[in-house]
C-alpha cells in the first residue's frame, strides 16, 4: 500500500498542480503564506551533502486549518529557520480527497514550501497532540513511500521522530517512530541538529544511538516492553549506554526563551486565525485528571515588555485583528489585568481585539473580559467540569458554585448573550446525584439569563472523562460505553430546551481514546490493522467509524478490558520509564486525597505540596514593570500598530461611537493569479483585507459588537480561475497612495498584485450590480486542442437556436440557455487559445468552468490542465470597471 518516494522527480511542483483543481481546498497545499520561508534546497536529498543544513519536515498530522493553528509548531519553525545549519518546511494531513489523487497518479507525501518529497528530509517530525490521530501520522510515514515500522527502515531512509503530551505515554506508538522528544522542544532540537549534522554519512544505529543519549531523547528501538500477567509493567533498555529513565527536558524560564515574532499566516481561515501570544507555561491548580498540567510544569512567565515587543512585529507582519493572550489559565498570570488594560487600550482604537484561550470560574474573569471586550463580544465560556461540588472537590476544581452564578450573572449583566459551560461525566466516584446535578446547575444558569431578556443561552458541553498518564487519575477506570450512554440520554433530554441545549463528544470515541491513552506496545498492530481498513481523521466525528475499531481489535486479539479497567497503584505502569519529573508519590497522594474528597490548594499561593517541580511563583514569574513602565509599554504597541482610521475622529469603542471620517470609496483593481488562483472568493477577501490592515490602509469600520472593514467586492472568481483585473471598494479615510500599494505589493504573497486604487467622485451602483459581463481566456493543452470537435462544438453552438443545459442547484432543478448568457465565443487563428465573454451575475447565469464542461464535454480532469483567466469585468456599456494602471489623486 506504500507509496514510493522515488516517484517526487524534478516535476513534482507540476504534478502537485496539476491536482489541486479535483480538490475541495487546494489553498490547502499551496505553501505561498505570508511568513512562509522558501529557502534554498541545496539537493535532494539533502542529507547526501556534507555542507549541506539538517532538513526537518515538521508536520501536524491534522488537516491545514487545525495544523497552523499548533503554536509548538510555529516555534519550532521560527527556531529551525532561525539556524544557518538547519532548515524546515511544513507538511500537514491531506483530505480524504487529497490523499486519494496523490496515491492514484503515485505522488508522495510532500512539504508546502518547496514541495519536496517527505523521503528527502533528514528528519520527519510529528506533533503528538491527541491519541486518535495516530492512524494520521501512520497515514503520513506511508504516502512518505516509508515503512511504517521503525526496524525495517533503511539506511536512507529519514529519520522519524515524535514529541508533544502525548509523548507522556510513547508506548502505544513507539514502534513507528525512530526517536520520541520528551519535554519542551525548543532546545532539544538544537542538540539534536548538531548531532546528527556531526555524524553525517554514519549508519542509522550510530546516530541513533548519539541521540538516545541527549537529555529527553528516547530511541523506542534500544528498550523493550516487560510483560506480567498480560499486562506492560515496564520497559526495560537493552544496552548499558542509554539511560533506564528519560527524563524530561524543560526550558527553566520564558523569559529568554525563542518565540516567533512574524508569524506564518494561512492562507485559509484556521482554527485560530489570530495573533496568539504564550504569556506563561505550566499551570498550578493540579487537577486531577488534566495531563497539560502535569506535562507542562513547572509555571514560567513571558515578560510584560517580551509581550509587547512580539505585539509590535506580530500584528504588522500577519494583518490579524486579533491576539490571544494563551496559556492553560490565563487569568493566573500575575500581571493580567495591567497587560490586559494596556493591550485593550492600545489597541481598540484600531479595532484589534483581545481574547483569552482559558479563564477562571469566577467575577475576576468576567471583569477581564470586559476589559478586552471594547472591540467585539462573543461568548463566554466556563469550565466547572463536574455538577456538584462534592465531585468538584475529588477532582481538585476548586469553584464554588456561588462564584460560578455570580460570575454567569456578571457576564449577563454586562451583555454578553451566550454562556457555555464544560463538564465531563464518567469522573472516578461519580454518582447519579453528580449527573443530576450537571442539570441542576445548567437549569440556574438558564434562569439568570431569562432573567435579562432578550436571547441569553447557555450551552453545556460534555465529555467522557479519559484517564491519562502521569495524573492522579491514571489508575481509575475508564466509565462504560453504555453507562455514558445512558448519562448522555438523560442530560439531553433534561436540559433541552429555547434557551438551553448539550453537546456531547462521541462516547465510542472516547473509548478509543482511553484505550490508546493507556495503551502498551502491543496496540502497534491494531493500529496497522484499523489504518489498513481507511480509518483516517478519527478525531473528525463524521469519518470515525467504531465498527472499523471493535473489527480490527477482534482481529488482533486486544481485550480493552485490559486497558480500561482500574490499575492497582502498586503495578507498574507501560510509561514508568518516562520521567516528567512529578513524582510517583505525589500523584499517589493526590489519588487518595481524591478520595477523600480533599482540595489540594493552589502552590502559588505559599504552600508547596512537593510534586517534584518548583512551581511557586520566584522560580517562573516576570519581572513587574513600573508605574511608567505600563505607559511606555501602551505607548509602544500604539506606535507600531497599523493604523486602520484617521487620527482622534476615530472611534475608540464599538459600544460608545464617535464620530466617523468622511468616508471615501476607493475602487482597487487587483490581480490573482498562479497558485493563488486556487484561494476561494471569500478567502481572497479576507487576505486582502489582512494585507491592507498590515499595510496601514485606513480602512473605516462598521460600529457594533463585531466590526469589520467596510468592502465591497466584483463578481466571485470560480475557484482555480485567475483573474487579471479584479475589483474591490473600499471606504477610506484618506486618499490612497503610490506608496501604499508599493508597500502592499510587497508583503503579498506571490499571486496577488495591487494594481490601481482609485478615489471614486461620484456615487456608482455597487460592484455586484455594475458587472454585466467578463471576458476570458482559455489556454488549453496540446491534446485537448488538437481535438477536431473543437471546432465542430463552436459550429454547432453557433447554429443552434437555443443550448439548455442543467443548473447546478442545491433546490429544485434549472435550466439555462447558453446562447443567451455567452454573447461572443471563438478560437484564436493558432488553435492555442478560447476566448469567450460570458454575461456576470452569478445568480442567473452559469461558471466559466461549467460553461466549458458543458460546451466541450470536459472532463474535470481536462478543465484541471487548462488555464482559464479572467481578463476584464465589463459593465453595461462593455467598458472595463477596472481603474487605470496607476493611481495620480
Amino acid at each position: 500500500m506504500g507509496m514510493n518516494s522515488s516517484g517526487a522527480g524534478p516535476d513534482l511542483a507540476g504534478r502537485i498542480e496539476a491536482l489541486l483543481p479535483l480538490v475541495e481546498k487546494p489553498a490547502r497545499y499551496l505553501g505561498t503564506e505570508i511568513g512562509a520561508l522558501q529557502r534554498p534546497w541545496t539537493g535532494a536529498p539533502a542529507r547526501g551533502g556534507p555542507n549541506d543544513p539538517l532538513t526537518w519536515l515538521l508536520i501536524m498530522p491534522d488537516v491545514y486549518e487545525i495544523g497552523m493553528s499548533h503554536q509548538g509548531l510555529r516555534i519550532l519553525y521560527d527556531i529551525l529557520n532561525r539556524r544557518t545549519d538547519a532548515l524546515a518546511e511544513r507538511a500537514f494531513a491531506p483530505w480524504i480527497d487529497m490523499e486519494a489523487q496523490m496515491r492514484a497518479v503515485g505522488i508522495p507525501l510532500f512539504s508546502l514550501e518547496g514541495r519536496h518529497a517527505a523521503g528527502d528530509f533528514d528528519v520527519i517530525g510529528f506533533s503528538l497532540q491527541y491519541e486518535l490521530l495516530a492512524t494520521n501520522i501512520l497515514n503520513m510515514i506511508d504516502l512518505a513511500g516509508i515503512g511504517l515500522l521503525a526496524k525495517g527502515r533503511g539506511e536512507d531512509d529519514p529519520l522519524i521522530a515524535a514529541g508533544g503530551p502525548c509523548a507522556g505515554n510513547p508506548e502505544p506508538v513507539a514502534d513507528f517512530f525512530d526517536f520520541i522528544l520528551i519535554g519542551d522542544g525548543e532546545e532539544l532540537v538544537g542538540r539534536i541538529t548538531e548531532t546528527l549534522l556531526s555524524l553525517r554519512g554514519a549508519s542509522r544505529e550510530i546516530r541513533l544511538l548519539a541521540l538516545a543519549q541527549l537529555p529527553g531523547v528516547y530511541v523506542p528501538r534500544f528498550y523493550e516492553p516487560v510483560y506480567e500477567g498480560g499486562h506492560q509493567v515496564a520497559t526495560r533498555r537493552l544496552r548499558d549506554d542509554v539511560p533506564a529513565v528519560v527524563r524530561r527536558t524543560y526550558l527553566e524560564s520564558l523569559l529568554t526563551a525563542p518565540y516567533p515574532a512574524e508569524p506564518v499566516v494561512p492562507l485559509i481561515e484556521a482554527v485560530q486565525d489570530r495573533l496568539t501570544l504564550e504569556i506563561q507555561r505550566g499551570c498550578t491548580h493540579g487537577c486531577r485528571f488534566c495531563q497539560a498540567g502535569m506535562f507542562y510544569r513547572p509555571l514560567r512567565e513571558r515578560s510584560p515588555e517580551t509581550l509587547t515587543s512580539l505585539a509590535c512585529t506580530g500584528l504588522p507582519a500577519s494583518g490579524w485583528d486579533e491576539i490571544s493572550l494563551s496559556s492553560l489559565s490565563s487569568a493566573d498570570y500575575s500581571q493580567i489585568r495591567p497587560l490586559a488594560q494596556t493591550f485593550a487600550s492600545a489597541l481598540a482604537e484600531e479595532r484589534i481585539g483581545l481574547s483569552f484561550s482559558s479563564l477562571r470560574v469566577d467575577t475576576f474573569s468576567v471583569e477581564l473580559a470586559e476589559i478586552v471586550a471594547r472591540v467585539r463580544k462573543t461568548g463566554f465560556t466556563f469550565a466547572p467540569e463536574a455538577g456538584s461540588q462534592r465531585l468538584r472537590n475529588v477532582i481538585n476544581k476548586d469553584v464554588k458554585e456561588e462564584d460560578l452564578l455570580a460570575a454567569v450573572e456578571a457576564a449577563y449583566a454586562k451583555g454578553w448573550q451566550r454562556v457555555k459551560l464544560y463538564f465531563m461525566i464518567g469522573l472516578p466516584t461519580e454518582t447519579e446525584e453528580d449527573v443530576a446535578g450537571i442539570v441542576n446547575l445548567v437549569g440556574k444558569v438558564r434562569s439568570i439569563g431569562r432573567q435579562y431578556g432578550g436571547s441569553r443561552k447557555v450551552t453545556a458541553s460534555v465529555g467522557a472523562f479519559v484517564p491519562k498518564a502521569h495524573t492522579p487519575f491514571q489508575w481509575e477506570a475508564f466509565d462504560s460505553r453504555e453507562s455514558l450512554g445512558r448519562k448522555q440520554a438523560l442530560l439531553r433530554d433534561r436540559i433541552r430546551s429555547r434557551w438551553s441545549q448539550a453537546r456531547f463528544h462521541e462516547a465510542d470515541v472516547s473509548h478509543i481514546e482511553a484505550l490508546l491513552s493507556r495503551g502498551d506496545r502491543r496496540l502497534a498492530p491494531l493500529l496497522v490493522k484499523v489504518w489498513e481498513k481507511g480509518a483516517r481523521f478519527d478525531g473528525w466525528g463524521d469519518h470515525f467509524r467504531i465498527e472499523r475499531w471493535e473489527e480490527s481489535i477482534r482481529e488482533t486479539g486486544i481485550d480493552p478490558a485490559n486497558y480500561l479497567a482500574a490499575i492497582p497503584p502498586e503495578r507498574g505502569l507501560p510509561w514508568d520509564h518516562i520521567d516528567l519529573g512529578v513524582e510517583r508519590a505525589f500523584l499517589e497522594r493526590e489519588r487518595d486525597r481524591a478520595r477523600d474528597m480533599q482540595i489540594t490548594s493552589d502552590c502559588r499561593e505559599g504552600q508547596c505540596h512537593a510534586c517534584g517541580m518548583e512551581c511557586r511563583p520566584q522560580a517562573g514569574h516576570a519581572p513587574v514593570p513600573e508605574e511608567s513602565g505600563w505607559e511606555k509599554l501602551r505607548e509602544q504597541l500604539e506606535a507600531s500598530t497599523p493604523k486602520q482610521t484617521a487620527g482622534a475622529s476615530a472611534p475608540r469603542s464599538a459600544d460608545a461611537p464617535t464620530e466617523q471620517p468622511a468616508a471615501l470609496v476607493a475602487r482597487v483593481t487587483y490581480a490573482k493569479t498562479d497558485r493563488l488562483r486556487f484561494i476561494a472568493h471569500l478567502e481572497t477577501g479576507k487576505l486582502l483585507q489582512r494585507l491592507l490592515r498590515m499595510t496601514g490602509w485606513p480602512l473605516l469600520y462598521s460600529a457594533g459588537h463585531n466590526p469589520h472593514p467596510k468592502v465591497s467586492f466584483g463578481p466571485p472568481l470560480p475557484l482555480g480561475v485567475e483573474g487579471e483585473q479584479e475589483l474591490i471598494d473600499l471606504q477610506l479615510a484618506e486618499h490612497p497612495t503610490p506608496d501604499w500599494i508599493e508597500t502592499t505589493n510587497a508583503r503579498a504573497p506571490a499571486g496577488l498584485r495591487i494594481l490601481s486604487a482609485q478615489v471614486l467622485t461620484e456615487k456608482l451602483p455597487s460592484l455586484a450590480a455594475a458587472a454585466v459581463e467578463a471576458d476570458y481566456r482559455v489556454s488549453v493543452p496540446d491534446d485537448l486542442r488538437d481535438q477536431a470537435l473543437r471546432e465542430q462544438r463552436l459550429e454547432e453552438f453557433d447554429r443552434a437556436a437555443s443550448v439548455v443545459v442543467l443548473k447546478p442547484s442545491k433546490g429544485r432543478q434549472k435550466t439555462v440557455d447558453l446562447k443567451r448568457c455567452i454573447p461572443q465565443i471563438r478560437w484564436d487563428a493558432d488553435q492555442l487559445r478560447l476566448r469567450l465573454r460570458l454575461q456576470e451575475p452569478s445568480g442567473h447565469v452559469l461558471g466559466v468552468l461549467h460553461v466549458l464542461r458543458e460546451l466541450f464535454k470536459w472532463s474535470d480532469q481536462d478543465l484541471g490542465r487548462c488555464r482559464v483567466t479572467r481578463e476584464a469585468i465589463l459593465d453595461a456599456e462593455r467598458c472595463p470597471l477596472a481603474g487605470p494602471a496607476t493611481n495620480r489623486d
